[in-house]
C-alpha cells in the first residue's frame, strides 16, 4: 500500500470503486435487500471508523493508494470471507427501506469504530501462514476474551426489582416511587417523565423504573445526565451506596463518572480497577464484588457509555449528536442504557434543543429515557416528548393534563401519552411564605435578624460580583463575630471544593440528633447552592429570579424536620422553626414598570436573566393583594405557567424590548443547536455535515467564552501551583485552575524577573487550552497581570475566601 490518505479515507475509495463492483457483479445488493443508496450508507458507516465521515476521495486516485496486487488480493480475500461466512448461500433478505439503513448507519459506525479500538493491540502479529477457517476460529475466541477483558460484557440484572431490592433503607415509598414499581411498561423504547416536587424522591422512582427495564432486557445498563458536575459528584456518590443491587449477586457491574474534572474526585480515582485493600486477600481465582469501572473504559470519556452504570453531566451524551469525533461510538453505547436526565427544566434554549436531538437520536437507535423535574412548562414538556416520538418515526399529541404531581409514559404504537395525576409525599407538601423585599439594606437587616436569633440564612445572590459586595459588608458587623461564608464558582477548584465540604458540614442534612454549629452563621452564595447540594436554611432571601428558579431556591428553607434549635428530628417528624419563608429582593411590581425597572436595583442581573418579563410577572405573583406565598404542590403548575405560559399577564409596554430581545435570542440559540446538531434521519456521511471536531472544540453550551486559568504562585522556588498539597504536580495544577471570561482575561503576563522566552516555554509546556496566571504577594495580597481580549492590561487579585476579582474593577459577570 502507499497511503497517500488515511487508511480510513483510503478504504472508503476501494469500497466506492473495487468492492460495490464485485457486490454488484456478485449480486450481494439485491440478495441483502440493498439498493444503491443504501449499500452506501452501509459502506461509509464501516470504513470510516476513525471517529468522523469523510469525504469520497477521487476513485481515479485509488491507483495512488493501492498497487494493483494489493487491489486484488482484497478482493480476493473479500470473496473467500465470503464463502467462509456462508453469505452467498444465505436467503435473499427483503429490501431494507433507505430511511430505516440511515438510522442504522449510526449504530453500524459506533459498532465498528468500537470494534477498531478493542481490537488495537489485542491481536497479535501473526508470520506463519494458516487457513481462513483456522484463523477465524482463533480470531473469534481472542475477540470474547478481547470483550470480557475490557469489561465489555454487560453484567447480568438483579432479577428482583422494586424499591425494596435497590432502596432497602425506604420503608414507605412516596405515591411516585409506588407508580413506578407498579406502572406497567411497554415491551420496545418509552419515554417517561417524572414530574413531582423536591425531596419527593424523583431519582429513586427514575433508577426503579430504570432496573425494570434493564431486567426486562431492554436496556444492559443506566447513564445518569445532570445538569453541572457538582450535581454529577452528589450522584455518582450515592450512586456508589446501590449500585451493586442493580446487578446478580455474582455479578462485578462498572460504575463510571464522566465530566471534565472526573479525575480530581477521590472516589472515582480509587474505583478505577482497583479492589479494596481487605478484598485483596481472597483467592487469585476470585474477583472482589466492589463496584469499580474497567480501567480501559475510564480511561476515556467516550467509553462512559459501555460501563454498566454511568454518572456525569448532560454535556457527555449531547455530544454524541454533535460534529464530535467518535460520536457514533457515544450513541452504541448510549443506546443500550437507559438515558436519565435530572433537572430537565435547568437547561437554556441552546441545551434544551439538543437535548431534544439527542432523545430522537436515542429513541431511533432503541433506547429508552426518564426526564426529572420539579418545575417543568407544559410547552416544554410537549417538546420533549414530540422529539422523542420523531426518533420512532412517529408524533405524539401534546399533553393535556396540567396535574401535579404527574408521571407522563409514551412509547411507539401510542398517540396519545397516558398521564398518571399523583399525590406527593406528605413530608414534602408544605407551605412557604413569601416576602418581598426593595432594598439590599431590608435584606441584609432580614439575614443579620436571623443570625442574632440563633438561626442559620443564606442569600442567593445573582452575580458574583454582588455577592462579594454583599458578603464584604456582612463580614465587617461586629455583632455577626466573623460568622460570614462566601460561597461561588469563581474559586479555583481546590479552594471550591474545600468551601463546599464546609458548607455541607455546617449547613447539610446531618444526622438525626447531632449538635452542629449552625447558630448564628450566613452564607452568602450564587446559583451554585441552588441545586447542586442539599442544604437546609431557616432562612432564605433570594435576588429576584425566574419563579422556577426561586422555587429550586425554596427547596433550601426548612428542607430537613429540625427543632428549634436546628438538631436534626427523625423523619416524619415535624419542623419545628415555623412557618417557612423565603424573602425575595425585588424592584416594586408595580403595574407599568419602566424599562430600568431592573436596572434600578440589579444593575448585574440584568444579563444573567435577560427575559425581564418573566422576571416581572414572577414578582406580579406576590405583589400586595395577591398570593402570600405557595403550597406545594397544589401551586407549583399554576405558577409556572402564570410566567412562562400563555395565561400569564401581558408583558408591560416598558419591558417590551427587553423580553422581545430576550425571546428573540432564545429562537436564535435553538436555531443554532439545530444547525449544530446531527440528523439521525440523513445518516453517517460526509456529504451534509461541515467539519468534525475533537470533543474539547464542539459547543455543548452557550455563553461568553471562557479562559481556564491556571494559578500561579511566586516563590523564592518559583512559580508553584496555587494548591500546594495533595497528589502530584497534575493534580496540584488541576485543583489550581479557575474559570474567567475571555473577554476579561485572555493570556497572563510573565511576573517580574521572568523574561518572555522563559514565560513562553511555561505557557507551552501546559495543557492546551490552559493560560497562567502569575500571583505575586503585593502588601498581603496576591496579585497578577492579564491581557485582555482586546489587549488592555487588567490587574488580578486571588486570595482564598473571597476568589478571583479585578483590582478596582466593579465588572459584571
Amino acid at each position: 500500500m502507499l497511503y497517500q490518505d488515511r487508511h480510513d479515507k483510503s478504504g472508503y475509495a476501494f469500497f466506492a470503486e473495487d468492492l460495490t463492483l464485485l457486490a454488484q457483479r456478485q449480486g450481494w445488493l439485491a440478495q441483502w435487500g440493498l439498493d444503491g443508496a443504501g449499500w452506501w450508507e452501509l459502506g461509509a458507516a464501516v470504513t470510516c471508523h476513525h471517529g468522523r465521515p469523510t469525504v469520497l476521495l477521487d476513485p481515479s486516485k485509488l491507483r495512488y493508494s493501492f498497487r494493483s496486487e494489493d487491489r486484488e488480493a482484497a478482493l480476493s480475500f473479500t470473496l473467500a470471507v465470503a464463502t467462509l461466512l456462508g453469505v452467498e448461500s444465505g436467503a435473499p433478505v427483503t429490501e431494507v427501506p433507505l430511511p430505516v439503513l440511515r438510522r442504522v448507519s449510526w449504530f453500524i459506525a459506533g459498532l465498528t469504530t468500537l470494534a477498531d479500538w478493542v481490537a488495537s493491540g489485542g491481536f497479535a502479529y501473526r508470520s506463519n501462514e494458516t487457513s481462513l477457517e483456522a484463523y477465524w476460529v482463533e480470531a473469534t475466541q481472542t475477540a470474547i476474551q478481547l470483550l470480557d477483558r475490557w469489561g465489555l460484557h454487560p453484567s447480568i440484572s438483579n432479577p428482583t426489582v422494586g424499591m425494596a431490592a435497590l432502596f432497602p433503607l425506604i420503608r414507605n415509598p412516596s405515591p411516585l416511587q409506588a407508580e413506578a414499581e407498579q406502572l406497567t411498561l411497554a415491551t420496545g423504547p418509552q419515554l417517561l417523565i417524572l414530574e413531582d416536587v423536591t425531596g419527593a424522591g424523583k431519582t429513586e422512582a427514575a433508577l426503579t423504573l430504570a432496573h425494570r427495564l434493564q431486567a426486562m432486557g431492554l436496556a444492559e445498563g443506566i447513564y445518569v445526565a445532570l445538569p453541572t458536575m457538582a450535581t454529577a459528584n452528589g450522584m455518582y456518590a450515592r450512586m456508589r451506596d446501590c449500585a451493586l443491587r442493580f446487578f446478580a449477586a455474582d455479578q462485578h457491574p462498572s460504575l463510571i463518572l464522566a465530566h471534565g474534572a472526573r479525575d480530581l474526585i477521590p472516589g472515582f480515582r480509587q474505583s478505577v480497577g482497583l479492589y479494596a485493600p481487605e478484598e485483596a486477600l481472597l483467592d487469585n481465582d476470585e474477583e472482589p464484588a466492589t463496584v469499580r469501572c474497567n480501567a480501559w473504559l475510564a480511561d476515556n470519556r467516550k467509553k462512559t457509555f459501555f460501563a454498566d452504570l454511568g454518572v456525569g453531566t448532560l454535556d457527555q451524551a449531547l455530544l454524541s449528536v454533535l460534529h464530535a469525533k467518535h460520536q457514533s461510538m457515544r450513541l452504541l453505547g448510549l443506546s443500550r442504557r437507559v438515558l436519565i436526565v435530572d433537572e430537565v427544566h435547568a437547561y437554556d434554549a441552546y441545551m434544551g434543543q439538543l437535548l431534544q436531538q439527542l432523545l430522537c437520536f436515542h429513541a431511533a437507535l432503541g433506547g429508552s429515557a426518564i426526564l426529572l423535574s420539579a418545575t417543568l412548562p407544559q410547552t416544554m414538556r410537549a417538546d420533549y416528548l414530540q422529539a422523542y416520538a420523531r426518533g420512532l418515526g412517529g408524533g405524539a399529541l401534546p399533553p393535556v393534563s396540567i396535574a401535579y404531581p404527574l408521571l407522563t409514559h409514551w412509547h411507539a404504537g401510542q398517540e396519545d401519552a397516558v398521564e398518571i395525576s399523583l399525590p406527593t409525599r406528605l413530608d414534602v407538601a408544605r407551605d412557604v411564605a413569601v416576602q418581598l423585599l426593595h432594598s439590599e439594606m431590608d435584606a441584609e437587616a432580614r439575614v443579620v435578624a436571623s443570625a442574632l436569633a440563633g438561626g442559620c440564612a443564606c442569600w442567593v445572590r445573582n452575580t458574583v460580583t454582588d455577592a462579594v459586595a454583599a458578603f464584604e459588608r456582612l463580614r465587617t458587623k461586629p455583632e455577626l463575630m466573623g460568622k460570614v461564608m462566601l460561597f461561588h464558582a469563581r474559586f479555583a477548584l481546590g479552594d471550591r471544593l474545600d468551601i463546599e465540604s464546609q458548607v455541607l458540614h455546617r449547613f447539610g442534612k446531618g444526622e438525626v440528633g447531632a449538635a452542629v454549629d449552625r447558630a448564628g452563621w450566613l452564607l452568602v452564595a450564587t446559583q451554585v447552592v441552588e441545586q447542586s447540594l442539599d442544604l437546609d436554611f431557616d432562612v432564605m432571601v433570594s435576588d429576584l429570579a425566574p419563579i422556577d428558579l426561586l422555587i429550586q431556591r425554596a427547596g433550601r428553607v426548612h428542607r430537613h424536620a429540625r427543632d428549634s434549635f436546628g438538631v436534626r428530628l427523625p423523619d416524619g417528624e415535624v419542623d419545628r422553626r415555623g412557618p417557612a419563608t423565603l424573602c425575595v429582593l425585588a424592584p416594586e411590581p408595580v403595574d407599568s414598570p419602566e424599562a430600568n425597572w431592573l436596572k434600578s436595583l440589579f444593575p448585574k442581573s440584568a444579563r444573567v436573566y435577560p427575559h425581564h418579563g418573566q422576571l416581572w410577572r414572577s414578582a406580579r405573583l406576590f405583589r400586595p393583594g395577591a398570593r402570600r406565598g405557595w403550597r406545594m404542590p397544589d401551586d407549583a403548575r399554576d405558577m409556572i405557567e402564570a410566567v412562562f405560559g400563555d395565561s400569564g399577564e401581558d408583558f408591560p409596554s416598558g419591558l417590551d424590548r427587553a423580553s422581545l430581545e430576550a425571546e428573540g435570542k432564545q429562537f436564535a440559540d435553538q436555531a443554532l443547536a439545530v444547525s449544530n446538531a446531527l440528523d439521525v434521519s440523513r445518516g453517517y456521511r460526509d456529504d451534509a455535515w461541515g467539519f468534525w471536531l475533537d470533543e474539547v472544540q464542539t459547543p455543548t453550551r452557550l455563553g461568553e467564552a471562557s479562559s481556564t486559568v491556571l494559578l500561579l504562585k511566586v516563590t523564592e522556588a518559583g512559580l508553584v501551583p496555587w494548591v500546594e498539597s495533595g497528589g502530584d504536580e497534575r493534580e496540584r495544577q488541576h485543583y489550581s485552575q479557575i474559570n474567567l471570561s475571555l473577554r476579561r482575561f485572555k493570556t497572563g503576563l510573565a511576573p517580574a524577573g521572568m523574561s518572555e522566552s522563559e514565560w513562553a516555554t511555561l505557557c507551552e509546556a501546559l495543557p492546551r487550552f490552559v493560560v497562567p496566571l502569575a500571583l505575586a504577594l503585593v502588601d498581603g495580597k496576591w496579585i497578577g497581570q492579564a491581557e485582555d481580549e482586546k489587549g488592555n492590561i487588567r490587574r488580578w487579585i486571588y486570595d482564598e475566601t473571597i476568589g478571583a476579582r479585578e483590582c478596582g474593577d466593579d465588572d459584571a459577570d
